[in-house]
């Protein structure tokens, strides 16, 4: 857009009710400095787990490994939901983004960036994935598919609630809480 020889940027104002209205006050070296604290505690967090899958990898415990990926899947998400919170994002759309950004980051990093760095053989490019490395990743992914999913789909938590806390509820509504499920 062209106003008197100048070029203006301009873009959609966010809904109201996206916006996190008390972060709008806080000064930009803060905003800054709070995003760098997350992203390195999240680094942190992802270096750890990626550092126990590469261990498992290296002394040969592809099924460890395995297992070690797919339940660190599974908590990443509430490990990276707790430190999102502490960034101080204008609408709750950036603060998701942000999320997803983390969270995609990790994954790939722990499902895939660390076991191919682990089975690279180090001066022999040509032959870096050998037919039993290939099945080892293989196995490392198809159980990364499955166990999350398996887990997520037992919804541990939910039965719990259901069959054991629910015929103890002193009322309808403690009940009704009780049935409602996880989601």
């Amino acid at each position: 857009l062209d106003f008197h020889g100048n070029v203006l940027q301009v873009r959609q104002a966010p809904e109201p009710e996206d916006i996190q209205w008390p972060n709008l006050s806080m000064s930009p070296v803060w905003v800054w400095f709070c995003y760098v604290v997350v992203n390195i505690g999240a680094l942190v967090v992802v270096w750890f787990m990626a550092d126990g899958v590469a261990t498992l990898q290296i002394n040969g415990r592809s099924v460890m490994a395995s297992i070690a990926i797919s339940l660190f899947n599974i908590v990443i998400p509430p490990i990276m939901k707790v430190l999102n919170k502490f960034e101080p994002h204008e609408t709750v759309t950036n603060q998701e983004s942000s999320m997803l950004g983390k969270l995609v980051a990790s994954r790939v990093f722990i499902s895939v960036g660390v076991l191919y760095l682990v089975n690279l053989d180090r001066g022999f490019w040509n032959k870096t994935l050998t037919e039993s490395k290939i099945r080892s990743l293989l196995s490392l992914m198809i159980s990364d598919a499955i166990i999350p999913a398996a887990v997520r789909f037992s919804d541990v938590v939910s039965l719990a609630k259901k069959y054991l806390k629910a015929p103890m509820a002193k009322s309808q509504e403690g009940m009704n809480i009780c049935t409602k499920g996880t989601t």
